[in-house]
């Protein structure tokens, strides 16, 4: 049976300026944030079908307090190791989907948040994000992603991944979003 968990990296207000503010509803009021902040929960997804431990989008890459990576934290929370996930999902590559994948190491180098996993990226959203930039794509995070070994690259419209997990280009959120299905 297919088990999925919520990773929250927390609620934030999103403006045109693309900059996520953290939001906390028992003291901030949305009225008082520019017109037009939308109200957003960062939410990753942690998925295991029993053969494999796998993270749907990486969310911002925020840390605790602690200094601990926020997912990373969540991931222990529920008694799982990011050392165990085997597989990135990955819908698009704008900055709230795609900055918690590699994270800067105490000596400034980026490193793979999650080093055992495959990094499953639709390649025709990769050159968008590329291409677009700032402000939905940081495109220095996209870089550093597509810099890891790991990566499965997602080509064509549709597409098998493992004969369990299967992507299909939508285009509902940004031109090159894509969806996943995993069997159960």
């Amino acid at each position: 049976m297919i088990q999925a968990y919520p990773l929250s990296e927390g609620t934030f207000t999103i403006g045109h300026d693309k900059i996520f503010v953290p939001f906390d509803e028992t003291k901030d009021v949305l009225n008082q944030r520019p017109i037009g902040s939308l109200l957003v929960e960062i939410q990753p997804f942690l998925i295991d079908n029993g053969t494999d431990l796998m993270i749907l989008d990486t969310g911002l890459g925020f840390k605790n307090e602690q200094g601990v990576l926020q997912i990373h934290q969540n991931i222990h929370d529920l008694g799982y190791s990011p050392d165990d996930v085997t597989k990135v999902l990955f819908s698009h590559l704008h900055k709230d989907h795609i900055s918690g994948a590699v994270y800067k190491n105490e000596n400034g180098v980026f490193m793979a948040t999650f080093p055992n996993a495959e990094y499953c990226i639709y390649r025709p959203e990769a050159q968008y994000a590329l291409a677009t930039g700032a402000p939905s794509y940081e495109t220095h995070y996209v870089e550093e992603v597509l810099k890891l070994e790991n990566i499965r690259w997602l080509d064509g419209q549709m597409g098998d991944i493992d004969g369990v997990v299967h992507y299909t280009h939508s285009g509902g959120h940004c031109p090159q979003h894509i969806v996943y299905l995993i069997e159960s």
